[in-house]
């Protein structure tokens, strides 16, 4: 009897280390698969490949932070120019989101070669606007923006312009874009909207242009009726603050540059 249970426990262990190892060759095989298929993406990219080598060695045993670049199915309606090259560009650390600072987003701008451009906004927020003074204030939605936003998104300005370099000029006179929404229904679509001045938070602005027809902002579910410079609604002492936290960044990527690719160099130069 004895011997018999010995030899159905000696059989059970058996089974036992042979579904162990064959659980360490699974993973391994599907280690092997990852490395033949990024070994197969790199080769395509010999210059990422050493970004991506770098980024690696920076990261292991350190708080890694990464970039995601993401693209959503929202941005492919958008009335903007080619909207499927535009993707999000979000930070993460080990420890949950990383802040970007406006000092850092503005050195990525400047050094980053994977997209066209770089652009930061805020979510839709609640405004108080005064169309004019014998007006009472009203709320309406509202975004900040860095000066690039209609440009790196590809936006056609129905009338006047979108926002320009010399406006985020600390001694420029402040500026504004309506909504073609807003243009309808709170200036029946008059083009002497251009030039008018509007009271923002009690903030002294100049209409210079509206919104492509069906643009209400990059949001989903939060549409905008008035976009305002971030320069021109945040203190010097907080844009030159590098733990302050931004906004969410987007980008437009260069031809022939995937989203993987973006990823690794935008996280290297992050790091």
């Amino acid at each position: 009897m004895f011997s018999r249970r010995n030899q159905i426990s000696a059989d059970s262990e058996r089974e036992r280390q042979s579904n162990v190892l064959s659980g360490y060759r699974l993973r391994l095989d599907h280690f092997v698969q990852d490395i033949r298929y990024a070994t197969r993406i790199l080769r395509r990219s010999p210059a990422f490949a050493i970004t991506a080598m770098l980024s690696l060695a920076l990261g292991i045993g350190a708080n890694t932070a990464i970039f995601s670049v993401l693209d959503t199915i929202m941005f492919r309606t958008l009335p903007v120019k080619d909207p499927g090259s535009l993707v999000i560009v979000r930070p993460h650390e080990s420890t949950g989101n990383a802040i970007v600072s406006n000092p850092v987003f503005e050195e990525m701008q400047t050094r980053q070669q994977v997209c066209t451009g770089l652009l930061a906004t805020s979510e839709p927020q609640r405004l108080t606007v005064q169309w004019m003074i014998a007006q009472l204030p009203q709320r309406v939605m509202g975004t900040l923006v860095s000066g690039n936003y209609f440009s790196v998104l590809g936006a056609n300005i129905t009338i006047g312009r979108g926002f320009a370099p010399r406006d985020e000029d600390p001694a420029a006179a402040g500026v504004a874009v309506i909504s073609y929404g807003l243009w309808d229904r709170q200036f029946s679509r008059n083009s002497g909207v251009l030039g008018q001045t509007i009271l923002i938070n009690n903030k002294s602005l100049t209409i210079v242009g509206v919104a492509p027809s069906g643009f209400d902002g990059v949001t989903s579910g939060l549409a905008s009726d008035v976009w305002v410079l971030l320069k021109q609604f945040r203190t010097a002492e907080d844009l030159r603050n590098r733990a302050g936290s931004l906004f969410q960044i987007m980008g437009r990527l260069r031809t022939a540059i995937s989203r993987e690719q973006a990823q690794v160099a935008l996280t290297l130069l992050y790091q």
